[in-house]
């Protein structure tokens, strides 16, 4: 009985024990969900160990009880990636279980894109539930903890408004369709202009049809800018509206004419455009609509020089025309009477005073100079005027002009600066003319030349100073201007046209001992040219002509020279007399002064010489003489002085006795040429004593002025102080 109670005690006592140890064996997995960025507890995430479920509190904690064995877990929460794993829960000891799961928040990186160029959209707003953000200039925006499912939004100005659904994906690309805005163009009269522009900011407008035009990417408050041809222009802000009506006005432009001198209003000018006229009215204006930027007018009017203007699109087109007739009288200074035949020039044309003094020009153009001589009248040169009249005084001239004057060399025409310090010096000194070659030694042209035959030849001489503005820098110094022409020495007319040279008996072209060209002095083709010439230089503003050369050569093989014609003492002497006097009366309706050149021999000489030159057959037909006195060029025995006497250590006497000699065979006012230069045939002493030795020689001998002579330019200014 005691062994029963034993055993019954002891397996009761082993139930107690199992279910004590049962109890105790009970497990439990316990643990905590926290945000991976943050490190804080997240409270509702779904935890599944096994089969059982549970969503932790509000510390984010979870406590299961009773699992056993190997099981898998899955912790999940919104906006988070699902973390899995397993875990191990048994042992006979082991009770609690902990498991603290880090759950990482799910990533978004988005790009807004343009749905037709691709390119990023920055500045557009996205937005989820409560999360909002702003794409960047790259289009790119970032969301973090976002609901699978959940519907994300963007709105960019300028564009539809845009959605897509988050499917737990990391990089996701949205594309935004631009917002089309309508804009239609019309005219006053509800007329479509197709033919306009529109455009926003750096945006064109594409083209439809029916002046309809299409903006894309518009955004509220954007300047829109409407311009067509034939309208005035038009800007409107952009409200979000679309489609949106533009009218355009045609463009007006009032053009009003005036008087460029007076300001007076012109009524009836004549506006050509486009294929329609106007006229002006009563104030000179005329309103013309449908006008464009660049459209042309042409302006006529009576008595005004026409123009043509360009329309700017200003509203008000002011145009001056020009009066283009000047009207007045001349008179004489002296005794205040009209003075008849006036000649009045303007460039090439020529006009006359009429029976009392008056004239009457047309067709000026603007920038001229008008020249106004008669005989016994110092020539006036005066700008166009800025009026419709100008009376002229001309002064008397003076019974003869003393001119004291130097040589401008063709070749220093090149070296404009060398120029004017020689007409500095001749407006600081006793000095009052220049000499300056015009047509050259050589045959060359210091001006432009229209003449064909020189064009043919190509005579003018680019790169030297305009004769003009020569001629300007005297008017201004008071200096009286002689253009030196060089006649039948001409190499370049020779050149040009052999069949007019002097030829050789083999019959190639003669050439002096200088290697210089000769055109036959018989030929009055050569005359034509060289008269042809003169006329041209006259018309240029000098107040002399002076012409050397006019003669035939005198050195080289002369005896066998082959002309035009049989050349004899009195064929020569013929020729020239007969250029000559062609040439007094070709320049006489220029009222020009003139003067000749010719060798001082001549003056001991009662015949040609061979050269065809004399004083009678070449002093008639100008108005001044200029024998070329230069104590090296004679020899003793020409002067009737015995071979003892070298001329240049005698300046003083050759000047003198030359000039008395030549003073005997006319009575034309003598204005000798003088050396300023060394001697080159004895090589004695020629400076400034030699020069005022000339100069006195020329007073005393009753000279009407002189003339020195040096090639380089080179002269000694003391010799010209004044006392």
């Amino acid at each position: 009985m005691k062994g029963i109670v034993f055993t019954l005690l002891t397996f009761s006592l082993l139930v107690a024990v199992m279910a004590w140890l049962l109890y105790l064996d009970e497990k439990v997995v316990l643990g905590i969900v926290t945000d991976e960025l943050t490190g804080l507890p997240l409270a509702g995430a779904v935890v599944t160990i096994g089969e059982s479920v549970q969503a932790t509190d509000d510390q984010g904690r979870f406590r299961f009880q009773g699992l056993r064995g190997n099981l898998a877990v899955s912790v999940q929460a919104e906006g988070y990636l699902e973390t899995r794993g397993r875990i191990e829960v048994g042992g006979l000891f082991a009770k609690e279980f902990p498991l603290e799961v880090i759950l990482s928040p799910n990533l978004l990186i988005g790009t807004v894109r343009d749905g037709e160029s691709g390119q990023p959209v920055p500045g557009a707003k996205i937005s989820t539930g409560r999360q909002i953000t702003w794409s960047d200039a790259q289009g790119s925006f970032t969301f973090r903890r976002l609901k699978i499912g959940a519907t994300i939004s963007i709105l960019a100005p300028g564009y539809e408004p845009g959605e897509a659904v988050f499917q737990g994906e990391e990089a996701q690309e949205i594309p935004l369709q631009p917002w089309v805005t309508v804009v239609e163009v019309k005219d006053e009269r509800g007329f479509p202009i197709a033919e306009a522009v529109v455009w926003a900011g750096e945006e064109v407008a594409e083209r439809g049809r029916g002046g309809v035009f299409f903006l894309r990417r518009l955004k509220e408050g954007a300047q829109i800018s409407v311009l067509a041809e034939g309208y005035y222009g038009a800007e409107v802000i952009y409200e979000g509206h679309s489609p949106l009506e533009v009218v355009l006005q045609r463009s007006r432009v009032v053009v009003a004419v005036y008087d460029l001198y007076t300001g007076q209003p012109l009524p009836g000018v004549l506006l050509s455009w486009v294929n329609d006229s106007f006229v002006t009215d009563a104030q000179g204006q005329s309103q013309i609509e449908g006008v464009k930027a660049g459209d042309r007018f042409q302006l006529q009017v009576d008595g005004y020089e026409g123009g043509e203007v360009i329309y700017g699109g200003e509203g008000i087109l002011e145009v001056a025309l020009r009066p283009h007739t000047l009207q007045g009288v001349v008179r004489d200074g002296g005794t205040g009477s009209p003075i008849p035949d006036v000649v009045v020039r303007v460039g090439e044309r020529v006009f006359h005073t009429d029976a009392n003094g008056s004239y009457y020009l047309t067709d000026l153009p603007a920038q001229a100079v008008l020249t106004f001589s008669a005989r016994g009248f110092k020539d006036l040169q005066v700008a166009v005027p800025h009026s419709t009249t100008l009376d002229v005084v001309l002064q008397p001239l003076e019974a003869t002009f003393e001119a004291k004057g130097i040589y401008i060399a063709f070749g220093l025409l090149a070296s404009e600066e060398k120029v004017r310090s020689l007409i500095d010096m001749v407006a600081r000194t006793e000095l009052n003319a220049i000499v300056v070659d015009i047509k050259g030694d050589s045959g060359r042209l210091a001006y432009h030349s229209q003449n064909p035959l020189a064009l043919e030849v190509g005579a003018e001489q680019k790169g030297l100073m305009e004769a003009q503005e020569l001629l300007r820098l005297c008017r201004e110094r008071g200096i009286y201007t002689i253009a030196r022409l060089v006649v039948f020495k001409d190499s370049v007319l020779a050149r040009g046209r052999p069949d007019l040279t002097i030829k050789r008996p083999d019959g190639t072209l003669f050439a002096d001992r200088k290697g210089s060209l000769w055109v036959d002095p018989f030929r009055e083709e050569v005359w034509g040219y060289n008269i042809a010439i003169a006329r041209e230089v006259a018309a240029l503003g000098f107040d002399e002509l002076q012409f050397d050369y006019i003669r035939f050569p005198t050195d080289g093989e002369t005896g066998s020279l082959i002309y035009s014609q049989p050349s004899t003492p009195e064929s020569r002497y013929g020729a020239i007399q007969d250029f000559m006097a062609q040439l007094e009366g070709a320049l006489e309706p220029y009222h020009v002064f003139t003067s000749a050149d010719i060798f001082g021999l001549t003056a001991w000489l009662d015949h040609e010489a061979n050269i065809g030159q004399m004083v009678e057959n070449v002093a008639p037909y100008v108005d001044y003489l200029s024998p070329m006195l230069y104590p090296s060029t004679f020899t003793p025995g020409l002067l009737h002085w015995g071979a003892d006497k070298r001329p240049t250590e005698y300046p003083y006497e050759v000047v003198y006795e030359s000039l008395i000699r030549m003073r005997d065979r006319t009575d034309k006012p003598l204005r000798p040429w003088l050396q300023h230069f060394a001697d080159y045939k004895y090589h004695l002493p020629f400076g400034l004593e030699e020069y005022r030795a000339q100069m006195e020689a020329a007073y005393d001998a009753g000279a009407e002025g002189w003339l020195f002579w040096n090639a380089q330019g080179v002269y000694e200014e003391a010799l010209f102080q004044n006392d």
